[in-house]
C-alpha cells in the first residue's frame, strides 16, 4: 500500500523535495506492517511529507515497489535520499533511480549519525561529508523520519486497520499543513524585533523565516558589532 498524490503534495515535493529522508522503522498497525514516509525539511524548518508506503518485509521488492511508485507520482528523481544502513536499500535506489536523459541519478547518502557513530568507534576524524552539497546541512540524518514518526504516533493506536491508519493519516496531514500556513501568515504579517543596529539584520528580519532569521540574527549578535 502506497498514498502519496495530491496537489499539494506535488507542489510541496517541487518546493522541498531535493533531499529526502526515508525511514524503514515504525510499526503501525494490527497487521504488523512498517510505515515509511518520505519525508524533508520546509522553510520553517519543519518536517514535510511527501506520502508514505506500508511494507510487509523489508526486503529488495518492496523497497523497489516503494521507490518506483513515488517515482511514478511524482515525476522526477530525487536530488538526495537519506537512510539508514540497509543493505536492501542501498542495492535498490540506484535501480529505482537512475541517471535518464531528464535526470541525474539520485544521490545516496547514509545517515549522519550512522557515519559519526562508526567513524568515532574508529577514529577521532569527523567526515566531511554534505560539505560541498547545497542545502543538505539542513539535512543530516534520518532523524526528521523520526520526528515525523512520533508526530503521527500522536494520531494513531497501534491496534488500528490499515482503512483507520489512513484516516488517522489524513488527520495528521491536516494538522501538518494547518501549521505551515498559520507559520506562513505569521511571516507575511509580522516582522520579527531587530537586535542590533546592522542593516543587515533588518533586512533579513523582512526576507527570512523566522527560523532562518533567527540563527543569523544570534550569528549577529554573537559578531558584536554594532550594538
Amino acid at each position: 500500500m502506497c498514498r502519496l498524490v495530491n496537489s499539494v503534495v506535488r507542489r510541496n515535493y517541487e518546493l522541498y523535495g531535493d533531499v529526502v529522508s526515508f525511514d524503514a522503522t515504525f510499526d503501525t498497525n494490527k497487521y504488523n506492517m512498517v510505515f515509511c514516509p518520505f519525508t524533508s525539511i520546509d522553510k520553517h524548518e519543519k518536517c514535510v511529507t511527501f506520502g508514505f508506503a506500508f511494507l510487509s518485509k523489508e526486503d529488495i521488492p518492496h523497497f523497489k515497489w516503494a521507490f518506483d511508485q513515488f517515482l511514478k507520482a511524482m515525476g522526477r528523481n530525487l536530488v538526495c535520499i537519506i537512510t539508514d544502513q540497509c543493505p536492501a536499500m542501498k542495492q535498490v535506489i540506484p535501480m529505482s533511480f537512475p541517471v535518464t536523459e531528464e535526470f541525474p541519478a539520485t544521490k545516496h547518502h547514509l545517515c549522519m549519525r550512522h557515519i559519526m557513530e562508526f567513524f568515532l568507534s574508529r577514529t577521532s576524524r569527523i567526515p566531511a561529508f554534505f560539505r560541498d552539497k547545497p542545502m543538505f546541512g539542513l539535512m543530516r540524518t534520518t532523524s526528521r523520519s523520526e520526528i515525523g514518526n512520533n508526530f503521527f504516533s500522536q494520531f494513531h493506536r497501534q491496534s488500528e486497520t490499515l482503512c483507520e491508519f489512513y484516516l488517522s493519516f489524513e488527520s495528521a496531514m491536516d494538522k501538518q499543513r494547518y501549521e505551515t500556513a498559520r507559520l506562513n501568515q505569521e511571516g507575511s504579517s509580522t516582522i520579527p524585533a531587530t537586535i542590533t543596529k546592522l542593516f543587515m539584520e533588518a533586512e533579513a528580519a523582512q526576507v527570512y523565516t523566522r527560523p532562518v532569521f533567527y540563527k543569523v540574527q544570534q550569528d549577529m549578535v554573537a559578531s558584536g558589532y554594532d550594538m
